[in-house]
């Protein structure tokens, strides 16, 4: 619900109000942030917090986000069994980048657990969360609803362009 309402310019809110009905009538297409881009390709959309999968030119999975924080760093975390700290900027860079290597099921990363990743960026992953906030909250990587991170990997091969774009303005 809350990617329909923002897609639809509607403040996400978790009930379905006159708002939301309505534009449920005449629903609004997701903004498309490449326009010449490959038919199949992801779009995120950082100011809205949302991607779009696109497949064979149309829009087939539409799901709420939230991406890195910008907010500055600091953890500590047992690593390659040693006790190590990591710092740096909770940011999700913008740019164009294609699906690399994945892990089904949890995945344990330095920074925390992550379900069913899609690496497109280095470490930076789209993958599925218990938690996705409305605002951004991750040190970087995508986060996902677990249901959608459930079928994503069957829909998005390898070598798949990802588009990042946008800026979440808080």
């Amino acid at each position: 619900m809350w990617a329909f309402q923002k897609v639809n310019g509607i403040t996400p809110t978790s009930t379905v109000a006159a708002r939301t009905w309505r534009a449920l009538e005449d629903p609004k297409a997701p903004k498309v942030l490449v326009p010449k881009g490959r038919p199949t390709r992801v779009e995120i959309n950082l100011t809205r917090q949302i991607m779009v999968l696109y497949v064979k030119g149309e829009a087939k999975l539409i799901s709420h986000t939230s991406s890195g924080s910008n907010v500055p760093y600091c953890e500590t975390a047992v690593w390659q069994g040693k006790k190590q700290r990591f710092c740096g900027s909770a940011r999700t860079p913008t740019g164009d980048y294609k699906t690399t290597w994945r892990v089904s099921g949890w995945h344990r990363s330095y920074l925390g657990q992550l379900y069913n990743p899609i690496f497109f960026n280095g470490g930076i992953a789209l993958h599925g969360a218990l938690s996705v906030p409305l605002a951004p909250a991750s040190h970087g990587c995508v986060r996902l609803p677990m249901h959608v991170a459930e079928i994503l990997p069957g829909m998005l091969g390898k070598g798949v362009p990802v588009h990042v774009r946008g800026a979440f303005r808080r």
